[in-house]
């Protein structure tokens, strides 16, 4: 999927274009009402996690939790999230020859904006 991705955004480098192909996909991501389903997707993951299936109730309302000393607002359900996301064990890490970055982000400081 990566990689068909990186060959469509290179095909249709034209704004015009890709604003036509987000309208579509927005359209399709839409057409169902909200209030008529009991579970929704993510579309932002890789391919494993964008089959999933999350209860919308997980997502009703937000909670705080505490993460490396810092507060943070989250969905309600994140636990049950997490377990369908990575299993009922993602709390455990995983092998060191499997803890590889799988995203481009280098550096991030939650206490300067982007623009500073």
């Amino acid at each position: 999927m990566a990689i068909g991705s990186k060959i469509l955004l290179g095909i249709f480098r034209s704004y015009k274009i890709r604003k036509k192909i987000w309208k579509f996909a927005e359209k399709q991501m839409t057409k169902y009402p909200l209030e008529e389903c009991d579970y929704i997707c993510e579309l932002c993951a890789g391919p494993r996690i964008m089959r999933n299936e999350y209860p919308k109730e997980l997502f009703k309302s937000t909670t705080e939790v505490t993460f490396e000393g810092e507060r943070f607002k989250t969905m309600v359900g994140y636990k049950k999230y997490l377990a369908i996301a990575f299993g009922e064990d993602y709390m455990t890490p995983p092998p060191k020859e499997e803890q590889v970055i799988a995203h481009d982000l280098a550096y991030i400081d939650f206490s300067k904006s982007a623009k500073e």
